[in-house]
């Protein structure tokens, strides 16, 4: 089947006043067209502006070129979270998410790179491993309390952090533009929907997979880390920055958007197979939206003063886990095969 024809086919059953079901392939292509495409197109032209302020920052380093800089890291970083989820296709076969996004941190090696008077060039960045270049080494460099101070400074130390910043928010930029530039129009959009069952059972993983991370890998350690009184900001994703909630909040958003957002959706098609199940799969939704909303400071801070109300995050983002993987996956007959130990 064309493109165009999956591009119409849902416009199509609206205007015949068609009683079906909308398809599996329609809403698989709905989902990439009207959701991971334009997330993909913010998130290139995130990092753009990133590389452009980063730049500027290196031409003319004051304390506004500084706030500018960590300004553009922070939407560029929730622009990064809002595609996380979908790691089928551009982000997989780029490689981008794990190049530009790899957590948590080698510092020790940071360390060695600030102090290094090798060249900062793309050549050097490429081949740096990567838990020492993409978004969190630049959270690094440009939030953390060694190396903040050197971002406006005038002497040596200061020239090669504003250099490492400049060229790290460049390669990830150029990572972010190939993400989107493998969509290839609408061909990736049309390689997904007609892998039909094969796509839909990819994408279940890896919404559920995702979901399970945020637990285990995100709330989890806050908890266990506070209840033995060794937590540690820098053990936390997003703590220099302040954006560890916001980490969080942005991708149960995210998830539930590719659940729910595209028209018809996965939720249209869980509906036609299992009405229960679709409503009970929305209610752990909103539940765990409400309860994320009400974190409202970083989870280092917060899990300090109101462990309950992280726990109480926590309980609901399990719930939701289960029912992706044993609900949804049942009504869209989808069989579980994923990892989590990947970093991310």
């Amino acid at each position: 089947m064309s493109s165009r024809l999956y591009r119409l086919l849902p416009l199509l059953l609206v205007l015949l006043g068609c009683a079906r079901t909308p398809t599996r392939e329609a809403a698989l292509d709905a989902l990439v067209v009207q959701q991971v495409a334009p997330d993909l197109r913010a998130l290139e032209g995130a990092c753009r502006t990133l590389e452009t302020h980063a730049a500027t920052l290196a031409r003319a380093p004051s304390e506004a070129t500084v706030e500018a800089a960590r300004g553009a890291w922070r939407a560029a970083l929730i622009a990064w979270q809002r595609v996380h989820a979908f790691h089928e296709g551009p982000l997989d076969e780029t490689r981008a998410l794990v190049r530009a996004h790899f957590w948590p941190l080698r510092v020790p090696a940071l360390e060695v790179l600030v102090q290094s008077d090798r060249p900062v060039d793309d050549a050097h960045i490429a081949q740096l491993g990567v838990d020492v270049r993409g978004m969190f080494a630049l959270e690094w460099l440009l939030f953390d309390a060694r190396t903040a101070p050197a971002l406006h400074a005038h002497g040596p130390e200061g020239v090669r952090v504003r250099a490492l910043v400049q060229a790290l928010s460049r390669d990830v930029a150029q990572h972010a533009a190939r993400a989107h530039g493998a969509l290839g129009g609408a061909a990736f959009a049309t390689r997904f929907a007609e892998g039909g069952q094969e796509s839909l059972s990819r994408l279940v993983n890896d919404l559920a997979a995702t979901v399970e991370r945020l637990a285990s890998e995100r709330l989890a350690p806050v908890l266990e880390q506070h209840a033995r009184k060794r937590l540690r900001a820098s053990d936390v994703q997003g703590a220099r920055s302040g954006l560890s909630t916001e980490i969080v909040r942005t991708q149960l958003a995210a998830i539930e958007q590719l659940y729910t957002g595209a028209q018809p959706s996965l939720s249209t098609l869980a509906q036609a197979a299992a009405p229960g199940i679709d409503t009970r799969v929305r209610g752990r939704f909103s539940k765990v939206r409400g309860l994320v909303a009400r974190l409202d400071a970083p989870l280092e801070q917060l899990v300090m003063r109101d462990r309950a109300r992280v726990m109480e995050a926590f309980r609901a983002v399990k719930e939701l886990e289960v029912a992706l993987k044993v609900d949804l996956a049942s009504a869209l007959g989808v069989t579980l095969t994923f990892t989590s130990a990947d970093g991310d």
